[in-house]
């Protein structure tokens, strides 16, 4: 961990060397590329694929803003008035606070980049099965502060 006490310290992390986690579907794969242990809390950055038909349902996270940024595919991503299709090069901003969900949408993977401000969410997808378990129940633990509020959007 690239940190000296609690000040971070500068740190390089390729995608590569990031463990590849898996969900038990198969279906999604997430590599952490910093936590909030790398960079005081700052943010945390996962490199996300995610087949097509697959996404995360409408939910709401009232600790972290979220930003995606779509390297490969297509995602269709819902939230407050927003509702766009979005393929590469394109960056999508959820704020917390506003209900939003995805799902990757055509032929191909889809590919992204997602940055939790500050840091602390990126942490859930260390133990997919929990996660998973939590978006049937519709909510996480009080640690997470994300609520499950509707399916996947259409």
């Amino acid at each position: 961990m690239p940190t000296q006490g609690t000040v971070p310290v500068p740190f390089a992390q390729a995608t590569d060397e990031a463990e590849p986690i898996v969900t038990p579907s198969g279906r999604v794969t997430v590599r952490i590329l910093a936590t909030g242990a790398q960079t005081g809390g700052v943010m945390g950055l996962m490199e996300n694929v995610y087949l097509p038909g697959n996404g995360f349902p409408m939910h709401v996270h009232n600790k972290e803003d979220e930003t995606l940024y779509v390297l490969e595919g297509t995602v269709l991503w819902v939230g407050g008035d927003l509702r766009t299709e979005a393929g590469p090069g394109t960056l999508i901003y959820g704020p917390r606070g506003i209900p939003h969900g995805f799902v990757a949408i055509g032929d191909v993977p889809l590919k992204f980049i997602e940055w939790f401000n500050p840091a602390g969410l990126e942490e859930l997808f260390n133990a997919p099965e929990e996660l998973a378990r939590y978006i049937a129940a519709g909510r996480t633990s009080e640690r997470y502060d994300l609520q499950v509020v509707g399916p996947l959007p259409e």
